[in-house]
């Protein structure tokens, strides 16, 4: 039986804001690819064990653009790979790393 978890970082349609002297936002184009993490019940079962389901993601994104809005910058990049890390009881652990390039 395959199931798995979303990482909701990866979401269609988000993006993150960051403010400052002006907003800038990062826009992934190729977040549908990393939104679904596939597994079978015994790697979810050992990855259950390990955390409350709370993780942390890495990526490593290559920059592809940028944009001038009336709302500030826009970055456009694509997620190149990224990890899943939890950090249950001060043991952080890689979950999973994935390349989409």
């Amino acid at each position: 039986m395959k199931g798995g978890y979303y990482l909701t970082a990866f979401a269609p349609g988000q993006q993150t804001t960051f403010s400052g002297r002006e907003q800038v936002s990062v826009q992934l184009e190729n977040m549908s690819g990393a939104f679904f993490w596939a597994m079978d019940a015994k790697q979810a079962k050992e990855i259950l064990a390990h955390t409350n389901r709370n993780v942390t993601i890495d990526v490593k994104v290559r920059l592809t653009g940028t944009e001038r809005r009336s709302s500030g910058l826009v970055i456009k990049g694509r997620i190149a790979e990224y990890g899943v890390y939890s950090e249950r009881y001060n043991d952080e652990r890689l979950l999973a790393q994935f390349s989409l390039e």
